[in-house]
């Protein structure tokens, strides 16, 4: 009979999912092998986290789904969690989402502060949380995981949530975190701007679709002494106004800076190419841009990537039209002109429809750097690693 050690180096060679699957089911032995030497876990049901015996799990997703009575919290949600922060003492990456009607989650949450402090003190080096769904977790919650002795978080996503509100971001704010997103927060004011303005450790903020924010928020933020990548996208078109993208441009430590849905003025565009003095990446998304505004960072020392995508609805196109009748606020000779005079720029990224518009004429050194592409383009953020 084999022993484990050697069972453990066979599954170590196994490389896809399905053998090893079907490794854990030849005996009781190579099952336990199978469960020591697993590292991810994905719970996609609504049945009880059970016996665990995965004590090397460094990464969990668990997701709660409704059983056929619409109903979501079989088994309490708490418990799940609770026994998942008994057995993974060597988790770093957890994710918790949940699938649910507005009427199947009441309160402050699925998860509460119990497993949140369980989670907190069980597992010593989680260095990830991703929170997904609509009431996966509240305020308090949140507050108990951050008012623990857990020091070592250093991301955190919030995405579709209507219950975080700034209680829970000035928690956040409060900690040694680097990496924070929040995505469709309802909740999120400018006064939990506030707070995370206090941080001296956040480097990294994603803030998308979060309604409630607006410039005064923003503004605030330019006390962040840490921070080097910024995204913000509008929910409504002009969420953030010029005030706010100026406001922006007195971060002067960014060095990375994604703008989506908002018209960007001239005086915008010139704040930010005078005041980031350090920015290397910009991307613009559905933000219109002039020809000034694009000519604003010729000369620049830094920059090396630059992406404007824009994209006129399809209810606003006129019948048969062509594609190079489309007009913009910029043309091929802006383009040319930050192209040479931009030494540092590496890539320009437009919207394919500008294709047919530029010309073969185009100065070889402008053609060089740029790309047309039909979707968004987001530079490769070396401080972001992706998401699984």
């Amino acid at each position: 009979m084999l022993n484990d050690d050697i069972l453990g180096l066979i599954l170590e060679k196994t490389l896809h999912q399905e053998d090893r699957d079907a490794f854990a089911e030849v005996c009781k032995q190579w099952l336990r092998v199978r469960r020591l030497n697993r590292r991810h876990l994905l719970l996609y049901d609504c049945r009880p986290a059970g016996d665990f015996t995965f004590p090397n799990l460094v990464d969990v997703r668990t997701w709660m789904m409704p059983n056929h009575s619409g109903v979501i919290i079989e088994p309490p949600p708490d418990a799940r969690l609770i026994s998942i922060a008994k057995a993974c003492p060597r988790l770093e990456s957890l994710t918790v989402g949940i699938y649910e009607d507005e009427q199947q989650v009441d309160g402050d949450g699925a998860y509460g502060p119990e497993s949140m402090h369980a989670l907190a003190t069980g597992c010593p080096n989680l260095s990830e949380l991703i929170f997904w769904g609509r009431k996966v977790v509240g305020n308090p919650a949140v507050v108990a995981f951050f008012h623990s002795t857990h020091k070592n978080l250093k991301e955190l996503y919030v995405i579709d949530n209507v219950l975080i509100s700034d209680p829970a971001v000035r928690a956040i704010g409060s900690s040694s975190i680097i990496t924070l997103e929040l995505e469709c927060c309802d909740n999120v004011t400018d006064v939990g701007l506030g707070f995370l303005a206090a941080s001296k450790t956040i480097e990294i903020l994603t803030l998308t679709k979060c309604p409630k924010i607006t410039d005064a928020g923003v503004e605030l933020l330019r006390n962040m002494c840490r921070l080097v990548y910024l995204s913000f996208t509008c929910k409504v078109k002009n969420q953030l106004t010029e005030t706010g993208v100026v406001a922006i441009s007195r971060i002067q430590t960014l060095k990375q800076l994604n703008l989506s849905n908002l018209d960007m003025s001239d005086r915008a565009m010139v704040a930010l190419a005078k005041n980031c003095s350090n920015l290397e990446e910009l991307a613009l998304e559905n933000s219109e841009v002039t020809g000034t505004g694009v000519r604003a960072f010729s000369g620049h020392k830094y920059l090396k990537f630059l992406s404007v995508m824009y994209y006129l609805p399809c209810n606003q196109l006129p019948y048969n039209f062509k594609l190079s009748e489309l007009k913009y606020n910029f043309d091929q000779s802006d383009v040319e002109h930050i192209a040479l005079r931009c030494p540092s720029l590496d890539c320009v990224v437009l919207l394919e429809w500008f294709k047919e518009s530029f010309e073969e004429s185009m100065h070889e050194n402008a053609r060089r750097i740029v790309e047309f592409q039909w979707l968004p383009v987001f530079p490769p953020f070396s401080l972001i690693r992706s998401k699984p």
